[in-house]
């Protein structure tokens, strides 16, 4: 396990303009994983509230964990990711692991409990094998923290009730404004949150519902 490590930035600690400056497009994504050709491991999880980047580096990598990512980020992402050090955390070894199976299971969510991100780690994975990037250590961290965040929800009462950051920010707006059948409403953005909103929002029969996008 000393191979595997998390360097990451979320919700917890980093402001929104510092994870908006490090966001990568798919495409940008695809090209770190081909870029992580001196690592025996790579994967990447973005979601709207993190920023993590799981290394499996190979023996004799004398870099530290920051040196192996920022040598795979273009360079303006590069100079973000050093402006962004004093929010970021590093997890090595069994805390990395440890550190996933909380995310997967909801446990470090904004809203916790929220099932969204199980989906976001699997397809984590399922890029990085697709790339060949998922090395066997690798994909044995990732199935296990899938595997603790399904027994979370299966064993215990923690996502009984699940929600997300969608529902939560509806359930707001339905409590300081009433009903919504009568209401126009405006999201901003486009993204999985804003599409969310939307069909709750659509559910709600909501009057007008506008979308703004970049």
């Amino acid at each position: 396990m000393d191979r595997v490590g998390c360097l990451g930035l979320s919700h917890h600690d980093a402001p929104v303009a510092v994870r908006e400056a490090l966001c990568l497009s798919p495409e940008a994504r695809n090209r770190l994983h081909r870029r992580a050709t001196d690592l025996r491991g790579f994967a990447m999880l973005a979601t709207c509230n993190r920023l993590e980047f799981y290394v499996d580096r190979a023996e004799g990598d004398s870099r530290t964990l920051r040196e192996a990512v920022r040598a795979l980020l273009p360079g303006d992402h590069g100079a973000y990711l050093s402006a962004a050090r004093p929010y970021m955390y590093e997890y090595t070894d069994l805390q990395a692991a440890r550190h996933l199976a909380r995310v997967a299971a909801g446990l470090d969510s904004m809203v916790l409990g929220e099932p969204q991100i199980q989906g976001q780690v699997r397809e984590s994975l399922r890029q990085s094998t697709a790339l060949g990037c998922a090395s066997p250590l690798l994909s044995a961290v990732f199935q296990a923290a899938l595997r603790a965040g399904g027994r979370v929800r299966e064993e215990t009462a923690f996502a009984r009730s699940p929600v997300s950051v969608a529902s939560v920010a509806v359930d707001l707006v339905r409590r300081m404004l009433g009903p919504l059948q009568q209401q126009r409403v405006a999201i901003l953005g486009a993204g999985q949150m804003g599409r969310l909103t939307a069909k709750l929002l659509h559910k709600e029969e909501t009057a007008q519902l506008i979308v703004v996008n970049r």
